[in-house]
């Protein structure tokens, strides 16, 4: 009996040796695993890095050409390309907006987003949302109206991400509206 005990006890003993290598050998594998999926994340963020760099430098130079057109600075434009060159501009900076989305996303993820307070024409930045989404509006028989309470003026809160709430909640609305609607 104490030898069968004996015995069983072994085998207890061998099996739970087993089981603690098995244990080591797969937190050996979730280590590697795990410095793999760092490198993998360190990766993506340089990658948005660099492409958020190289998106937004011809956006830029789009905005920024848009607005010399816009100001008469390279000769006359009539009402009708004014009329386009605003609808460029204001596309190259949604375009830009979600570009820095995309690199938003990756800082909430790294604990790293910051929010930046300051004071400006909340009316004004409602008027701009219009104005750029009104060719997505246009395209599915729609029209963007606003209506502003007078006494709304200047607040203090994260411009871009307020003008980011906006532009998300505006599309939606477009998205999910019929045409006609």
């Amino acid at each position: 009996m104490v030898s069968e005990r004996t015995a069983d006890l072994g085998e207890t003993r061998d099996a739970l040796m087993n089981l603690v290598e098995d244990l080591n050998r797969k937190a050996q594998e979730l280590e590697k695993a795990n410095v793999r999926l760092q490198e993998v994340d360190r990766l993506k963020s340089v990658f948005l890095a660099t492409m958020s760099h190289e998106l937004r430098t011809p956006l830029n130079s789009i905005i920024g050409f848009t607005g010399i057109l816009l100001q008469k600075l390279a000769g006359p434009v009539n009402e009708e390309q004014a009329k386009q060159l605003g609808m460029v501009k204001n596309s190259a900076r949604h375009l830009l907006a979600l570009i820095n989305d995309v690199l938003d996303i990756s800082k909430i993820e790294a604990g790293q987003l910051e929010i930046v307070r300051e004071r400006f024409e909340l009316p004004e930045m409602i008027e701009s949302v219009r104005k750029t989404m009104e060719p997505l509006a246009a395209g599915k028989g729609l029209a963007l109206s606003k209506v502003l309470d007078p006494g709304i003026g200047p607040v203090t809160s994260d411009r871009r991400r307020v003008e980011q709430i906006l532009l998300n909640l505006v599309g939606n609305a477009v998205k999910f509206t019929e045409s006609g609607g």
